[in-house]
């Protein structure tokens, strides 16, 4: 009886140069997979866990070349080989090269064959039949069974039934739905209370019931002031922003509730945000806790109140990153801490960030939109209005820059937001869509698509033609 050979790696990734991105990510994958404390248990020998255990060769060499001294050593010690079938890999000198090396070494080593691409005759390299057999094929080349077929490839290299990862993985998805159900059940009861605080608390927020009364006499003064334009428009300006303020302290309160910091919560609401953030930022709260998400955010809502636009930014952009804020947060407050976290981009001019957050919020928005649509119809127009902006920006840019295929892709993609936003609000939008017309039927020009062009310019000298008759209708009162 030998010993057995201790292996460095678990497997090595044999492949056409042509599928290195498949390979790298089936490489990380692997080593990023977490083995199951059951399986460890019932195979003492099995790795903590399979990182650096995947060797990738990605060096350059010709198909004239014998295999490199280092590639050779590094298959000398792996335990298995997972190849890549696809018609790269079946043309590909390489691909067969290190199948018949790995195989002289020693013949009892195991080779799982994994299809990318292609269908299973026309793509196995030669060396890995049997005589008439034909190796059996993994099928990761669809992406809705793609997860299914990874786990066989795990379960291969572990030598285990797929079931058993399979199963655990079944109770982990059950778990973490579960987890899911009981944190939005604390979230809403957490809402109740503070609703039912709010009502009866001994120490409610001054500022908030400042603002609250102010509200109320600019209001009142709103409705004496619409003869006079200036003042009418003034006070317009004064209760927006006092509206948004309120907002803010409002979820800055609800942030409280749902961190359960209620030391916090008293200090805010009786000294203001200066002292509720320095008591909060005497806790730490790790990385991986539940409660990170929810406190970068409540900092971000208190930076914003306290016009720290930078540091809101910050600590909203932590919130977003961290693995809480997907998997507990409700699909609402991810919306609104998006939508937040974009305007502030938009704000600090950094754009293409704003662009990538502004279309994750308008997703969310436009799932919860389909369950209520009156209740978040005014997110989704804000939403689509900034997105708009942000995409009308960087087409201007493209341009400016010659990019001017980037510049179109750009422009189209902001008539499509402006002329939904614009059957919305057509007083509001029409420049807006009419300058989009314009700059992008000037591109198509340049570029030699006159036709589109003429038809842009035929729709923008529509919207002028109709704002001057708008402007010289008389307007004719009702007696």
């Amino acid at each position: 009886m030998t010993d057995a050979k201790i292996y460095r790696y678990k497997a090595i990734i044999n492949t056409a140069p042509q599928d290195i991105a498949f390979a790298r990510w089936l490489q990380k994958n692997i080593e990023n997979y977490t083995i199951a404390n059951d399986v460890q248990q019932k195979n003492p020998n099995f790795p903590n866990d399979l990182r650096s255990r995947i060797f990738l060769y990605e060096e350059p060499f010709s198909s004239g070349e014998s295999l490199p001294q280092t590639l050779q050593e590094e298959m000398d010690n792996a335990q298995s080989m997972i190849v890549l079938c696809s018609p790269r890999a079946l043309l590909s000198k390489r691909v067969e090269d290190q199948i018949r090396y790995f195989r002289s070494k020693d013949e009892r080593r195991k080779i799982i064959t994994v299809l990318i691409e292609g269908k299973t005759e026309n793509v196995i390299p030669q060396s890995l039949y049997n005589g008439d057999t034909v190796p059996l094929l993994i099928d990761m080349s669809q992406p809705k069974t793609r997860k299914k077929a990874f786990l066989k490839v795990v379960a291969s290299l572990l030598d285990v039934d797929v079931d058993t990862l399979g199963k655990k993985k079944v109770e982990k998805k059950h778990k973490k739905q579960l987890l899911k159900i009981v944190i939005a059940v604390l979230l809403l009861l957490m809402v109740v209370v503070y609703s039912y605080m709010k009502e009866f608390s001994v120490t409610p927020n001054k500022e908030l019931e400042q603002i609250e009364k102010k509200i109320v006499t600019l209001k009142q003064a709103h409705k004496v002031q619409k003869g006079d334009t200036q003042s009418f428009e003034q006070s317009s300006m004064s209760l927006k922003k006092l509206e948004a303020l309120k907002h803010l302290k409002e979820e800055s309160l609800k942030y409280f509730d749902f961190l359960g910091n209620t030391e916090a919560e008293e200090v805010y609401n009786k000294e203001g945000v200066d002292a509720a953030l320095s008591v909060l930022g005497a806790s730490t709260v790790d990385k991986k806790d539940d409660t990170y998400a929810v406190k970068n955010i409540l900092f971000a809502k208190l930076y914003s109140e306290k016009g720290d636009l930078e540091k809101a930014k910050q600590y909203y952009a932590n919130a977003v990153n961290a693995d809480a804020f997907d998997a507990y947060l409700p699909k609402e407050e991810k919306a609104e801490v998006l939508q937040a976290l974009a305007e502030l981009y938009t704000h600090g001019e950094t754009y293409e960030k704003a662009e990538k957050i502004y279309r994750e919020a308008l997703v969310l928005y436009e799932a919860l939109a389909k369950d209520d649509p009156s209740k978040y119809e005014y997110a989704l127009h804000e939403i689509s209005d900034g997105l708009a902006k942000t995409l009308s920006v960087l087409a201007l840019r493209y341009k400016d820059e010659k990019q001017l295929e980037k510049a179109k892709k750009y422009y189209r993609e902001t008539l499509l937001l402006e002329r939904t936003l614009y059957r919305q609000d057509p007083d509001m939008y029409r420049d807006r869509l009419q300058n989009s017309l314009n700059a992008l039927a000037r591109i198509l020009s340049q570029t030699k698509s006159e036709e589109e062009a003429r038809k842009l310019f035929e729709e923008a000298d529509s919207y002028e033609k109709l704002r001057v008759e708008c402007a010289s209708s008389p307007i004719v009162e009702s007696h």
